[in-house]
């Protein structure tokens, strides 16, 4: 396609649909959304007015391909489906197999120094049940033959881990970055002038394995995808405080935490993303520039 893919985060699809801005009087771009704005479509009162909106712009949905259940590195655009009819056939799909996030959002929160310790202390038994509900339905030959293993190790991890605490700021003293050290860098390239600041104090660690960008040599993983990369970023930038907000630790926003995550891993694949969000903005612009990826980071103002 000659005309740019201008992805749409949640917020300006909201302001459309409340009449607040008019995304149709501008021509000549083919407005993008993603399945994240199902997740965050489906968390909302009133589904049908955002798929109304959706359908009525014209946006085109982009699909995060998988190669064998793992993220290939590509994405399709998909033509031809309603927001409408793909949202009833992504509530189908998650109904068949649901899958819960909480015990993520828990450790997600206590990283950030959010969550209570009993709720950490909780989540082996979490991730064991949903372990156990997902190879409830694969051919026995898939079914990992250690589950046991996997949970006493990941008990002792995180038995470890409220040992240690949970202090946010304690966490960006250890990095170099307290006192809103990360928070105050401006210029070009932020991530690595953070780099900069947290390498002396993470000894044996690359700049992309820091940021989520690569896996530790010890995990002898395959290569992560950009996608995979950038949602794993944000995450450390809310450690580190990078246009990190409060949110990052409250278990009843985290959700919106990881569809921000999505939602500019997602638009790295297009042209340019559009938020009415002045963190998300500069959040995404920070990686996009870092990665070397050519996809512009808008804030609503730039194309008022």
């Amino acid at each position: 396609m000659s005309s740019p893919l201008v992805y749409l985060d949640q917020n300006i699809v909201s302001l459309h649909a409340g009449r607040k801005i008019d995304l149709s009087r501008l021509g000549g771009v083919h407005w993008v959304y993603s399945k994240e704005h199902f997740a965050e479509i489906r968390r909302s009162k009133n589904p049908r007015v955002f798929l109304d909106t959706l359908d009525d712009i014209g946006a085109k949905r982009l699909e995060i391909d998988l190669t064998n259940w793992r993220f290939s590195g590509t994405a399709t655009l998909t033509e031809g489906v309603s927001a409408k009819a793909a949202y009833e056939q992504y509530l189908a799909a998650v109904d068949e197999v649901p899958i819960s996030t909480e015990a993520l959002q828990i450790l997600m929160a206590w990283l950030n120094g959010g969550a209570s310790e009993d709720a950490v202390l909780r989540l082996p038994y979490a991730f064991d049940e949903q372990i156990k509900q997902l190879v409830s339905r694969l051919p026995p030959e898939l079914v990992p033959n250690n589950p046991r293993e996997v949970f006493e190790e990941l008990a002792l991890t995180i038995s470890k881990m409220t040992v240690q605490g949970n202090s946010i700021e304690k966490t960006r003293e250890a990095l170099g970055v307290e006192k809103g050290a990360a928070g105050s860098v401006t210029g070009d390239d932020p991530i690595r002038q953070i780099w900069k600041i947290v390498a002396p104090n993470v000894a044996g660690l690359t700049c992309d394995q820091f940021f989520g960008f690569e896996p530790l040599e010890a995990l002898d993983q395959s290569p992560w995808t950009a996608y995979e990369g950038i949602i794993r970023c944000c995450a450390v930038l809310d450690i580190v405080g990078y246009q990190a907000e409060k949110k990052s630790r409250d278990l009843e926003k985290i959700d919106n935490v990881m569809s921000d995550a999505a939602h500019i891993a997602a638009a790295a694949y297009c042209s340019a993303v559009i938020s009415a969000d002045r963190r998300f903005s500069r959040r995404a612009k920070a990686i996009y520039e870092f990665k070397k990826l050519s996809t512009a980071s808008l804030i609503l103002s730039d194309i008022s």
